[in-house]
């Protein structure tokens, strides 16, 4: 029950997506450029080829609204980049030199702790910082909160997705029971 609820949040939360600029050839250019890659299926972590169809959502899509209160974008192509799924997760979580972990796609560093970065780090920091800089400058989002008034629709929502859910299992096991008789 708990998962379909988050699942209608979610897919609620979706329809309140603000709407990105359009994704232009320029900006794929810049963004393979800023990756360091040639082209879109090569990973800008392992340099491998294939293995990758939309790309990574650089703030990921559901996995820190109860922390922050932000959903990721989905809609586009502003908030991913070229990062197969062997590479996916584990690229954006990095560990300072302080023992601090930081999330690069969430976290925007300080400047006391970009000094922090180990050298291994330093590439991805600079590729994950460089693309929100240049979402930014073009006028593109990468994550958006819910007003109020949109949280207490989805909840409303919510609430009555809930009880249609729970009315057709009751259904459902009558018929179930009924058809188990014949």
């Amino acid at each position: 029950m708990r998962k379909r609820k988050a699942a209608c949040q979610m897919d609620a939360g979706e329809c309140f997506t603000p709407e990105n600029p359009p994704f232009e050839k320029k900006d794929l250019a810049k963004k393979l450029e800023i990756c360091g890659v040639s082209k879109w299926n090569m990973c800008a972590i392992c340099r491998n080829e294939g293995g990758i169809s939309q790309g990574d959502h650089v703030w990921e899509r559901k996995r820190f609204i109860k922390e922050t209160g932000y959903y990721g974008i989905i809609k586009g192509k502003w908030n991913t980049l070229p990062v197969c799924s062997a590479c996916n997760h584990s690229y954006k979580v990095i560990t300072l030199r302080d023992d601090t972990e930081k999330n690069i796609g969430r976290d925007d560093l300080t400047e006391e702790e970009l000094k922090l970065v180990k050298p291994e780090d330093i590439k991805k920091v600079t590729m994950v910082s460089k693309w929100k800089a240049y979402v930014k400058q073009k006028g593109a989002v990468l994550r958006f909160r819910l007003t109020k008034v949109q949280e207490k629709y989805i909840s409303d929502l919510n609430r009555r997705v809930m009880i249609f859910i729970e009315q057709e299992e009751r259904n459902m096991q009558r018929f179930l029971q009924e058809f188990a008789q014949d």
